[in-house]
């Protein structure tokens, strides 16, 4: 798949989060309430179970840590890798904060940036989705799922 084709089709499942988001669909004490902040490591799974599920692509889930040896600068971080490409719909999460460059791309696609590269990596594993998920999660994650899924049939953006 194309970087371009990458960057389409993962801008269009952020801006249906999004647009749910806004319209309150998720519930109000779901961290998905929140969307991007807080919520990366349920945004990747829930990319990587649309990605696998719509075009058959297994993706690599990226798990980091940034530490510089301020506590109060501790954060993790997580994306999807495909075919070399980082994809990674919650970056813009840090907007607000220097040390991790007031990163503010609402969608990457690329190379290993200096953004990313703030993170040592401390997990990376093949994706397909809610399955590979324990089960107690499931319920909430299908449930996010079809309202994601919800929306972008609403935008006509498949």
């Amino acid at each position: 798949m194309t970087k371009a084709r990458l960057l389409s089709i993962a801008t269009q499942f952020r801006q249906a989060i999004v647009a749910a988001k806004e319209d309150k669909a998720f519930a109000f004490n779901d961290r998905m309430s929140g969307f991007p902040r807080g919520c990366c490591d349920d945004a990747a799974d829930l990319f990587a179970h649309y990605l696998y599920h719509k075009y058959r692509i297994v993706s690599i889930r990226i798990d980091g840590a940034h530490h510089d040896g301020n506590p109060e600068n501790n954060c993790g971080h997580s994306w999807q890798e495909i075919e070399g490409l980082i994809v990674d719909i919650t970056g813009s999460q840090f907007y607000f904060n220097s040390t991790l460059l007031n990163y503010d791309i609402d969608v990457y696609v690329g190379q290993m940036d200096e953004f990313h590269s703030l993170f040592e990596v401390e997990r990376s594993f093949p994706s397909r989705g809610i399955e590979e998920l324990s089960e107690g999660c499931w319920c909430r994650m299908y449930g996010l799922y079809e309202i994601i899924i919800r929306y972008l049939a609403e935008r006509a953006v498949f």
